[in-house]
């Protein structure tokens, strides 16, 4: 190893202490896995591939992350250390998007980019070391891969897995693996002082944006880091905070950081070359695997936005809820990263102490039907069997294989062993979710396959398609307005966008997200590149296709909500008594005041929001025969 800044900065790491216990207990010891315990600040994430590599430069090393961001700049950081570019010996694998090369050791990619490369290779022979990082942040992928990985112990006697968590949940992934090996390496923290509110704020927004506020007038140096539930948050105190700053004398640039940005803005916040203060704002995806550089304040919401399915009702719901005080301690750790830090609670000690030690893992509060497509699609026939390390209810596993049989993706014979339907494998073969699969599949051969990408794109981002809106803004959006669908009306102002010749000025006029409808018509042309690639097939005769060559733009329309329906039929819901609330499996919901859609027999909705009550966003009224 070369003597450079770099090969220095890299022997002063927590990590570097510990280096031959560590390569001793991964590649040589009894068991084939080992369980890293290591706190934020020890260089686990980027040296331990490395140490592995330097070891012998032969093995190939894959590294999984719950994010793509933090799989791409720890890939690019790691590149940098190794001295080459990435993609050559170090490079990363996220949807859509990759740099690897056959000269590629060390991999960085998402635990879901892991699990869909098990439906190919469910026992890793294309790998010697296999880390899996992050794990305590206990996404469903990163389930389903620990588990997949302990299958593939009895048939690849060669692999060596090692299990990486920053909190002290090591005995329990021991004990799922049966492993003895647990290490334990020291954190790189400072002291960080913790500040809590007096008594409970109502606009806990508002008290954000004034503590924003404060810090940059009162304190000389260092960046702030905001956790927020979502990307709406986000907004309207990214917003708030712009405009009052315009009345300070110390300016401050504002940087926003959640999944759905584009590769290029979210990589904005980890340069360190700004004049001014940082203000970065950001979901829970900044708690633990992203290191932002130079963060001394941290705000802290408190809350947190998760989707929870209930089994009983078959609804997913979106909620806003109280973060964990694990959670909590994560996030605040991030202000002693660098030198000694400040994290301010909007919330009093009362309230944080009330708080429940830890979440709800993703695998016992989801809709189970991808899981165990994703598993059947792996080869394993008798899924009920398969060993999760939070064993989901019985009620949860039997309710998604009757809808998987119910959609006609598996099929089981009499020995209660599964495997897919054609119909399935087609499913299994899009990097998609199942209703987003299945409406692209009916919308192949047919002349509005581009919409239908299109709508399923914006859904992914709908949070962040519209600006804070001008009253001028929301009345020029009218011409847009559709009174039977809001699937088609954002569609429409997509395809107006997406056609217009100045689009900046567009997004301006209109209030939408210039750089959010710059990453929707990436990702659709990424889509439809996948869908032809894959050739996938749906319903064709040469009848039918001649006839759509004709069709209306309204009979198009249509056709659009048609294949929605088709893959999204579990949003449906009928209405009740009153004409303006809906019920599904007892559950009553009601249309969200933003909508343009005033009422209908059936609708198709995107999400519940749980607030004062269930609300619907994002509809469309549907025609009754599509259900049947």
């Amino acid at each position: 190893m070369k003597n450079t800044p770099l090969t220095e900065f890299r022997k002063t790491l927590p990590t570097y202490a510990v280096k031959n216990e560590l390569l001793q207990s991964i590649l040589h010891g009894q068991h084939q896995v080992t369980i890293i315990c290591s706190a934020t600040g020890s260089g686990k994430s980027t040296q331990i591939p490395q140490y592995i590599h330097e070891e012998n430069r032969n093995f190939r090393i894959t590294v999984t992350q719950p994010r793509r961001v933090a799989a791409i700049s720890i890939a690019q950081r790691v590149s940098q250390e190794q001295g080459c570019k990435v993609g050559r010996q170090v490079g990363y694998c996220v949807r859509f998007d990759e740099k690897v090369s056959d000269e590629t050791r060390i991999r960085y990619c998402t635990d879901g980019i892991a699990v869909r490369e098990a439906l190919i290779d469910q026992s890793f022979k294309e790998c010697d070391v296999f880390i899996v990082d992050e794990a305590h942040e206990r996404s469903v992928q990163t389930d389903i891969l620990l588990g997949l990985l302990k299958n593939a112990l009895a048939t690849n006697k060669k692999l060596r897995i090692v299990v990486m968590s920053a909190t002290l949940d090591t005995q329990f992934f021991a004990n799922y693996f049966g492993t003895d090996q647990i290490l334990f390496v020291q954190g790189k923290m400072f002291p960080v002082r913790h500040f809590f509110l007096g008594q409970q704020e109502n606009n806990y927004l508002e008290a954000i944006s004034l503590t924003v506020l404060q810090i940059n007038e009162g304190k000389t140096s260092g960046d702030i880091l905001v956790f927020l539930p979502g990307e709406r948050e986000i907004k309207l105190v990214s917003n708030t905070v712009q405009l009052l700053n315009q009345q300070q004398s110390t300016k401050i640039e504002v940087l926003e950081l959640y999944a759905n940005l584009s590769q290029e803005t979210q990589m904005q916040v980890f340069q360190t070359d700004c004049k001014s203060r940082r203000c970065i704002l950001a979901t829970n995806i900044a708690e633990t695997s992203l290191t932002v550089p130079n963060i001394t304040f941290v705000i802290d919401s408190g809350f947190v936005r998760q989707k929870i399915f209930d089994p009983q009702t078959q609804i997913q719901k979106l909620l806003t809820i109280p973060a964990s005080k694990s959670s909590v301690n994560q996030r605040c750790g991030r202000a002693g990263r660098v030198c000694e830090g400040e994290a301010y609670h909007i919330c009093s000690f009362s309230a944080f102490e009330q708080l429940k030690q830890t979440e709800v893992c993703e695998i016992l509060r989801c809709d189970l039907s991808s899981v165990y497509l994703t598993l059947i699609g792996c080869g394993l026939k008798k899924v009920l069997e398969f060993q999760f390390i939070n064993h989901p209810s019985n009620w949860a596993k039997k309710l998604a294989l009757a809808q998987l049989l119910k959609l006609n993706l598996v099929q089981v014979n009499e020995q209660k062993e599964f495997a897919l339907t054609q119909l399935g494998k087609q499913v299994v073969s899009l990097p998609l979710e199942i209703p987003e699969a299945l409406s692209i599949i009916k919308a192949v051969n047919g002349p509005v396959l581009n919409d239908v990408i299109a709508v399923i794109c914006i859904l992914n981002s709908v949070e962040q398609f519209f600006t804070s809106s001008t009253e001028e803004e929301q009345q020029n959006r009218l011409q847009f307005r559709n009174y039977l669908s809001d699937h088609l009306m954002l569609l429409q102002i997509f395809k107006a966008w997406s056609e217009s010749e100045n689009r900046n000025e567009f997004a301006k006029r209109f209030g939408v997200q210039n750089r959010t409808l710059e990453y929707v018509l990436n990702v659709q042309k990424q889509v439809r590149e996948v869908v032809d690639k894959l050739k996938i097939e749906g319903e064709k005769t040469e009848e039918k296709i001649e006839q759509q060559k004709e069709l209306s733009q309204e009979a198009k329309n249509w056709q659009i909500l048609q294949c929605l329906c088709y893959g999204f039929r579990q949003n449906t819901v009928k209405v009740g008594k009153d004409d303006r609330s809906y019920e599904k499996n007892g559950v009553i919901a009601r249309i969200h005041p933003s909508s343009g859609v005033k009422g209908g027999k059936i609708l198709l909705y995107h999400q519940i929001i749980q607030t004062t009550d269930n609300y619907m966003r994002i509809v469309s009224v549907l025609d009754e025969k599509w259900l049947q």
